[in-house]
């Protein structure tokens, strides 16, 4: 005799039941599935069209940020594209972007004979920005002190970097900059030592150092399957033109995601008087080591601190709406000053320091398109000022 349990039995007095039950749960299984396949169909066909079509869709740190030894990064060497035109320069021509071997814009200095006065010109996106490259800053100062006298034979390289503080500058010039004999090296900073209070937290670390640190915490050993897995996924996931899209129309979520920024600004004081001190200490002492390595090349150093949006007046309609928060501009106001001051304490005979943060004062057109970065005609007026700054010290070389 066979006994059969209560369940055994009702399923037995009732096969139809079960069986439509049976026949729900797979048919809604199978739903399910075909969901998820087509899903993955249409992401498929839309990424190779999007691809077809559209061509690449690149995170700037795919074409800035390549990673490169003690400076953590530069441009990607040999990148070479002429559809990033950057709407903001003003620019109505066919403008190309291209680096060279060091993931730099533009030619790099050759053999230097004897008449040539070489400047190297370092500094962030503001010293890098220009469409064409002869609108950058640096090449509007070499056209600049050409029409002055004893300017005739000045050569002057760009060698701004996205998003370089004035530590990568520092390491810019020590480790590459002073193998290609510079009789000038100009230091245009600032903006991005203002860094900490929107990017990596802690005072004189490279921009976003803090994405590179925790993607790579994130795989090491005592990590965790979960975090493992979900930074991989997302790492998966950034190679997708399509999430790359939806990515940028977020504000650039998935790439945040990566980071714990909360746990980086509580190790960093965030916002305290400390942190404040030691972002302006950073940047005097970059600065004072830059100046004091020319020094002993007997290389003439020149530190500019450039101008911001914050203290142009008075602001056009277009420039007010670019103002930066009310909380960021109280920073400024407190931390960009004593930046600035530091630059009259450097040492050296061959030394000069110039704040100009102030320069587009009483200026009434527009010229900036954000907080610290200017068009091509903002471009020209800076340079004008620093070939002010630069030629009584070139007519004083040139002149021995």
């Amino acid at each position: 005799m066979i006994f059969l349990s209560r369940r055994a039995q009702k399923d037995k007095r009732h096969p139809r039941r079960f069986s439509a039950k049976t026949m729900r749960g797979k048919k809604l299984s199978y739903n399910v599935l075909l969901l998820i396949l087509t899903s993955v169909f249409c992401f498929i066909i839309l990424e190779v069209v999007l691809r077809i079509f559209f061509g690449p869709i690149f995170y700037a740190n795919e074409i800035y940020h390549v990673p490169k030894p003690y400076v953590e990064f530069s441009g990607r060497p040999g990148f070479n594209s002429c559809s990033m035109k950057n709407p903001n320069m003003g620019y109505e021509g066919k403008a190309c972007l291209s680096f060279n071997q060091l993931g730099l814009r533009g030619n790099l200095p050759g053999s230097k004979n004897a008449s040539e006065y070489r400047i190297l010109f370092f500094g962030g996106s503001t010293a890098f920005n220009g469409e064409p490259l002869n609108n950058s800053i640096p090449l509007l100062l070499e056209s600049e002190l050409h029409e002055m006298r004893g300017g005739s034979n000045v050569r002057v390289y760009d060698w701004g970097v996205v998003s370089y503080n004035s530590a990568q500058q520092l390491v810019l010039l020590t480790m590459e900059g002073i193998d290609y004999s510079p009789d000038m090296v100009i230091f245009y900073q600032g903006a991005n030592d203002l860094g900490p209070f929107n990017y990596d937290p802690r005072p004189n670390y490279p921009y976003n150092y803090l994405t590179l640190q925790s993607a790579v915490l994130s795989f090491q050993d005592d990590a965790g399957v979960f975090r493992i897995l979900s930074t991989g996924a997302k790492l998966l996931l950034r190679k997708s033109i399509i999430i790359r899209v939806l990515d940028a129309k977020t504000g650039g979520h998935l790439e945040a995601s990566i980071v714990n920024k909360d746990l980086y600004r509580q190790q960093a004081d965030y916002g305290s008087e400390e942190w404040k001190r030691e972002i302006v200490d950073s940047y005097a002492k970059n600065t004072e080591k830059a100046a004091l390595l020319c020094n002993a090349k007997n290389i003439r150093f020149v530190a500019i601190h450039q101008p911001l949006l914050n203290y142009k007046h008075p602001l056009t309609a277009k420039e007010r709406a670019l103002v930066p928060s009310a909380e960021f501009s109280s920073f400024i106001a407190e931390v960009y000053p004593e930046m600035g001051r530091c630059l009259g304490n450097m040492s050296g005979s061959r030394v000069t320091g110039k704040d100009l943060k102030d320069i587009f004062n009483n200026t009434p057109e527009d010229y900036f398109w954000d907080f610290t970065h200017t068009d091509n005609r903002g471009n020209a007026f800076i340079a004008h000022q620093i070939a002010d700054v630069v030629h009584p010290l070139l007519v004083e070389d040139i002149g021995k």
